[in-house]
């Protein structure tokens, strides 16, 4: 099936490799029960996290463009970097294989949590060759080095999979809500709130939406990291992007973006990465209760108490608002249960000794 964003744009289509590796368009569902308690008149969440089998959430509209690139430019590995338990670095592991990729994976220390043990024994069983390092700094030192290697053949993807031909998946995301609403499955939203780490995701869908003609204002919310420097990399990746697109299309309309026009929201993100927060213990636990989905305390669970707290305000009360799920929340026991938590690098064996976080609310 044709991506929506070239039908808009054919010669995109012509430029940019393109291989399916999820279920599009992801399903969008009304949250009757919690907006009914939050007494909002539309409440909306898009599902991005059962996007893909094994292995879902926002990565793999990235990893279609990506993995497109390597194959078309002759690569057969591919390498990318994250923290210990990367939702990213396991999506690019699991669809690796389904491509017939090799996938190699450097990772750095975090805050313990459930997810960290899943997501590593998960690596595990896709068969990712795992490699950990002291800090951020070693990681990406060693992860390039890889890569410059002569004797590689390895392809470089970025933390979050979150460069400009990688957002460009986000950006078709715009497009495929466009052809949503169009349909009738919900009203053009007012707000749109998704987690920002890498930022790749609220940066496809910035450009996306003005691309796609859309009204509709994205709340990108701080998971992790300085905010300014949050800020810097978030207007710097929007116009990489939207200059990316420009080159490629010149019927794309270019846009220029200021740390003026992106309002980062910054008040629930925590002291550290990865910690659990009470507000996010109190999102994960309402949407879970009224609705029967499932957050993570990294990522969705901070953004959706952003739009909880927003909620609650009058003046959102007869607003459209829609939350897009990152966050793929699978039931991977039977496959967990089997692997040997020993087969992966000695470093990693204390995540599966030490107590994951008192918050942790599990996956």
């Amino acid at each position: 099936m044709k991506l929506p964003l070239f039908k808009q744009y054919p010669e995109l289509e012509k430029k940019l490799p393109y291989i399916s590796l999820g279920n599009f368009p992801t399903p969008v569902v009304r949250l009757k029960n919690l907006g009914k308690q939050l007494k909002v008149k539309s409440l909306y969440l898009k599902n991005d996290g059962i996007s893909s089998v094994p292995f879902g959430g926002n990565k793999i509209r990235k990893l279609e463009l990506l993995f497109a690139d390597a194959i078309d430019k002759g690569f057969d590995t591919v390498v990318t970097i994250g923290r210990a338990g990367s939702n990213h670095s396991l999506t690019t592991i699991a669809c690796a294989k389904k491509v017939g990729l090799k996938a190699h994976s450097f990772l750095s220390p975090q805050l313990n949590a459930h997810y960290v043990r899943r997501n590593l024994l998960l690596s595990l069983h896709y068969g990712g060759k795992i490699n950990y390092f002291d800090n951020q700094k070693e990681r990406n030192i060693a992860a390039r080095a890889f890569c410059d290697d002569k004797n590689n053949s390895a392809y470089f993807i970025p933390l979050g999979a979150s460069c400009a031909l990688g957002v460009v998946g986000f950006v078709n995301a715009a497009f495929e809500l466009k052809e949503q609403i169009e349909k009738g499955l919900l009203p053009e939203p007012d707000y749109i709130y998704v987690p920002v780490g890498s930022a790749g995701t609220a940066t496809g869908l910035i450009v996306g939406l003005k691309l796609a003609g859309l009204k509709s204002k994205v709340i990108p919310v701080r998971v992790s990291g300085d905010l300014e420097h949050t800020i810097q990399e978030f207007i710097d990746l929007l116009n990489e992007t939207s200059n990316f697109l420009c080159q490629l299309d010149v019927t794309c309309q270019q846009f220029i973006f200021s740390s003026l026009g992106v309002g980062v929201r910054d008040e629930f993100a925590g002291d550290d990465y990865a910690l659990v927060t009470p507000r996010a213990v109190e999102s994960i636990r309402m949407l879970y209760d009224t609705e029967g989905i499932k957050l993570d305390g990294t990522y969705t669970g901070k953004a959706f108490a952003a739009l909880l707290d927003d909620a609650r305000e009058k003046v959102m009360k007869k607003k459209t608002i829609l939350f897009w799920n990152t966050f793929c929340s699978g039931d991977f026991a039977e496959i967990i249960n089997r692997i040997d938590y020993k087969k992966l690098p000695e470093q990693l064996h204390f995540y599966f000794k030490e107590n994951v976080q008192e918050l942790d609310q599990g996956v």
